[in-house]
């Protein structure tokens, strides 16, 4: 294929994706810090992780190689909608696993500081000798990040599997999600994981799955906010409505009752061309949203209810 060839083949790529900017988008992957067209339909944009305002399109399950776009100027490429959007600022890629530690590691004659496991508001200083120093964020910056206190609860190192020197070789349990597991290959936060059969959750104690064993995923790891700001698992905990991501107005939302207090609920579609408003938490008009849109995959065996 000749320069001029694949010139065109790429005007004419962009010129198709940008005319259907506004369709389903079936990519599967949400890792910022990864190159995937794991699950798009061809065509579809994915982001650079090397530079945040560009993206690849993706043909066969591949990225077209050594052809990264860049958006307009002004815009930046978000990756949870696969889209240029308005805005020159952005985030690059930051893995979860540099940043958080749930055990002290040496570095030098220093430690570094962690993250518990189960609490964001705190963090743990460790010291060369034995001496641990606990401290509490405080309310103006009440969430670690695994380098200091801030406020963006998406960036928290809480609820987040963390492999050990021990537990290499071996299934660990998601504390955010009773019904998966993770294997341990490296130190830190691991990145594969397995989900138990329907009806199954994972027992940390046997590093099996069990129809036998409840659920016993920690109130305060509920509802895990992930790093692009989505809870893809929702635990109803009042009567009400909760956006599915706090920074994007996508179609879904979670939609509770008394009798689903307690329970796991799948995401409920706003009607017609409606997405869900994380701020006022009402369906809208895609041009009465402030963030940026996205239309999801639904089931269209779901039952539509009005917010």
């Amino acid at each position: 294929m000749t320069e001029a060839t694949l010139s065109l083949l790429l005007l004419l790529l962009v010129l198709v994706v940008t005319t259907a900017a506004q369709t389903t988008s079936t990519c599967t992957n949400s890792d910022p810090c990864q190159l995937s067209c794991v699950g798009c339909a061809n065509q579809e944009q994915v982001h650079d992780p090397e530079d945040c305002h560009n993206y690849y399109i993706c043909l066969d399950d591949q990225p077209i190689p050594e052809l990264p776009l860049t958006c307009p100027d002004g815009e930046h490429f978000n990756y949870t909608i696969h889209q240029c959007v308005p805005g020159d600022d952005c985030e690059g890629c930051v893995s979860m696993s540099a940043v958080c530690h749930y055990q002290c590691e040496e570095q030098g004659n220093q430690y570094a500081t962690h993250g518990q496991q189960f609490d964001c508001s705190t963090y743990t200083i460790c010291n060369s000798g034995d001496d641990l120093i606990t401290v509490t964020c405080p309310p103006e910056a009440p969430y670690y990040d695994g380098t200091g206190c801030q406020t963006d609860e998406s960036k928290c190192c809480s609820c987040y599997s963390y492999c050990t020197s021990d537990d290499l070789g071996n299934l660990i349990y998601d504390p955010a999600d009773c019904t998966k597991y993770h294997v341990c290959t490296d130190l830190g936060i691991p990145e594969n994981f397995g989900t138990c059969p329907d009806g199954q959750n994972f027992d940390p104690n046997s590093g099996k799955c069990s129809s036998a064993i409840p659920c016993s995923t920690p109130s305060s790891c509920l509802n895990k906010v992930s790093p692009d700001g989505c809870i893809s698992r929702y635990t109803c905990q009042e009567f009400g409505v909760e956006a599915k991501c706090r920074t994007q107005c996508l179609k879904e939302y979670y939609y509770c009752t008394i009798n689903d207090i307690g329970n796991i609920v799948e995401p409920f579609p706003c009607q017609g061309d409606l997405v869900f408003n994380p701020e006022n938490h009402q369906c809208v008009p895609v041009d009465d949203c402030p963030f940026p849109s996205s239309f999801m995959s639904l089931n269209t065996t779901m039952l539509s209810r009005k917010v």
